[in-house]
């Protein structure tokens, strides 16, 4: 269980970028928050409809997030000044920002995740290839090159403080640097007035059969 904190003011926390390759114990406690951050998104509840399955499994689920963002992009993570992960940005780089997904499915067949991919069963996985492809083709649309948020997440406890803002302000900052836009996904219509509070911008509304709605999001900083 995590330890319960003080929600009377905000804590003294850091912003620490993941550079190559994080450590297994940081990995999986970011795995953790992350999973615990995300546990009532509507596509969370789509592929892992079950709650107990949810807290089971999905943390396993998401080191395939990371695993990509490693390989392709950058981490950075939300610490408190006790080192214990709240939060993460996973991001993946202008020149890799998309991955195919069947190419996903393989990485969580082959990667150490098989657990994950068992869990959700062939028919959802099928269901969620089909989502994600109808998602790609959005994503496609944005300009190039850009990078590409792909999960945001911060433990429920210290959410509301502007922890999101400070999580995303380092990319946002250097793709100002670079020249680059940003983009991002949401299936969850509650966050997009914090993603417009940061200068994100919504360019398409999705609405596919084989899953939740989806809304793209775009900045150029």
């Amino acid at each position: 269980m995590a330890p319960r904190h003080s929600l009377t003011s905000t804590p003294h926390t850091i912003v620490r970028r993941v550079h190559p390759q994080p450590d297994s114990r940081l990995k999986y406690a970011l795995c953790d928050a992350l999973a615990r951050a995300l546990a009532n998104d509507p596509f969370v509840q789509f592929i892992y409809s079950n709650p107990q399955q949810r807290e089971e499994v999905l943390p396993g689920f998401l080191v395939n997030f990371v695993n990509n963002c490693v390989n392709d992009g950058h981490i950075d993570v939300l610490l408190l000044e006790t080192g214990e992960v709240i939060g993460g940005a996973l991001w993946m780089g202008p020149g890799n920002t998309i991955v195919a997904p069947i190419t996903f499915i393989w990485r969580m067949v082959t990667g150490g995740t098989l657990g994950a991919a068992v869990k959700l069963g062939m028919k959802r996985l099928n269901q969620m290839t089909r989502y994600g492809e109808e998602v790609e083709l959005i994503h496609r649309l944005a300009p190039l090159p850009h990078y590409y948020l792909s999960v945001l997440g911060i433990v429920p406890e210290f959410q509301g403080r502007g922890l999101g803002a400070m999580l995303l302000a380092p990319t946002i900052e250097q793709a100002r640097k670079e020249s680059v836009s940003l983009f991002a996904e949401s299936t969850n219509p509650n966050n997009l007035a914090f993603y417009e509070r940061q200068g994100f911008q919504r360019f398409h509304d999705g609405n596919p059969a084989s899953g939740p709605s989806f809304f793209a999001l775009q900045m150029f900083p």
